[in-house]
């Protein structure tokens, strides 16, 4: 069964039939989706806060997350189907996915950019086994492509059972000198949304600068599982942030979160009706929190939150698919094995104490509460929501012209 999957899976990446009407249908199905996102304020909120905290400098590659964004796409797709009803075939446009398609496939051969897998398997297998027969149905496909494609030589595939990683992500956020307010009004949208955001300058994960016994040892995640279990903590049904904006009406809900991949800490407030209000709560309730912590957090939410957090690394890899997922997780961060990263979240999870929940609300989370932090602060509303100059300098913009930027990009 797994030699044919991985036959058929090759056979799919190296043999494809592009065709113009595919590639019109995909264009158009993209549109189709595009629109359907700019009327979901979730999917506005997190693309325009993509394009503001993740810009990226002039000497380096635009950030993949904007790149895949409809602020980007839609424009590109839109030319897609243009050039192909123009001209009434899509031969550039093939040509274009052709060179993508052969530098993916030939990035695993010598001199090439390389590439990893990663396998689930039960603990009683043998990995090169599966190895093996990948590389052995991969080299077979890429010889018939090679020949089909006239490049004369045969280069071939090695695997091996290891990993190259950790790598080390770096933050695209902007280096800004004060608060960067937008507030974009959408047509289409009926409630309001807010995320505030800035980079998070912890580790969360192994940094391959020394052994993994030695970071552990140090604790060296310590305040990257502090803020995980507060913000658990924080967001938690009738939680402190929840009691703030929804028992006042203001808000469905507010969420403290850490965006691992980008190095980002958010404060999201969810589906407003009153985004002013909602906004002043959760300041007003961060502003009680600093003069009295001991009201708010006892020692017995402390053993929930980390219940919480210890439940979710654990379910994370409780079906096949979620351990496919987290066996990536696991390589790209560094860790040589799922029993590894466990002994590395556990231990932290269970250092964590008082004492390190109020050190990380003092350090990180009292920044959204600092009007001068430099942070991108953006508030998201349906049209004719007026923001007052109190809750700071907002420039608005719509999405045409924050669109509009990707032109030069």
């Amino acid at each position: 069964m797994y030699p044919s999957a991985m036959r058929l899976t090759v056979q799919g990446i190296m043999f494809p039939e592009f065709t113009a009407d595919d590639i019109l249908t995909n264009a158009q199905a993209h549109l189709v989706y595009f629109s359907e996102r700019k009327q979901d304020v979730e999917g506005v909120l997190f693309t325009v806060a993509t394009h503001f905290a993740g810009a990226s400098p002039a000497d380096t590659p635009m950030m993949n997350k904007r790149h895949m964004s409809f602020l980007a796409q839609e424009k590109f797709m839109k030319r897609i189907i243009e050039q192909i009803e123009k001209d009434g075939n899509a031969e550039d446009v093939i040509e274009k996915l052709k060179e993508i398609q052969n530098i993916l496939i030939r990035a695993t051969a010598p001199g090439g950019r390389g590439g990893f897998m990663a396998l689930s398997l039960p603990s009683n297998e043998t990995p090169e086994d599966y190895i093996s027969i990948f590389e052995n149905e991969w080299n077979m496909c890429y010889e018939k492509y090679a020949e089909h494609n006239g490049i004369a030589t045969k280069e071939s595939t090695e695997l091996a059972n290891r990993s190259p990683f950790p790598i080390d992500y770096a933050s695209r956020f902007p280096a800004l000198e004060k608060p960067l307010f937008i507030h974009v009004p959408v047509q289409s949208l009926h409630v309001s949304k807010s995320v505030f955001v800035f980079a998070l300058d912890t580790p969360s994960c192994p940094t391959g600068k020394r052994s993994f016994d030695d970071e552990l040892s140090d604790l060296i995640a310590l305040d990257y599982y502090a803020l995980w279990m507060l913000s658990e903590f924080l967001k938690r049904m009738n939680g402190p942030v929840g009691n703030a904006v929804r028992s006042n009406g203001y808000a469905y809900g507010g969420f403290l979160y850490i965006l691992w991949k980008s190095k980002w800490i958010a404060l999201e407030i969810d589906y407003a009706s009153d985004i002013v209000k909602a906004v002043d709560a959760v300041k007003q309730l961060f502003l009680d929190m600093q003069n009295n912590w001991d009201s708010y957090l006892s020692e017995t939410d402390v053993s929930l939150a980390r219940s919480t957090v210890m439940y979710k690394t654990t379910v994370n890899q409780s079906t096949p698919m979620e351990m496919l997922s987290q066996t990536v997780f696991n390589s790209v961060h560094g860790f040589s094995s799922a029993e590894e990263h466990n002994r590395w979240c556990s231990t932290h999870i269970a250092a964590v104490g008082m004492s390190d929940m109020r050190r990380v609300f003092d350090k990180y989370v009292c920044r959204f509460i600092d009007d001068d932090y430099p942070m991108l602060r953006l508030l998201v509303t349906p049209v004719g929501v007026a923001i007052p100059e109190e809750l700071g300098p907002y420039k608005q913009m719509t999405l045409e012209e924050i669109s509009a930027t990707y032109e030069t990009e």
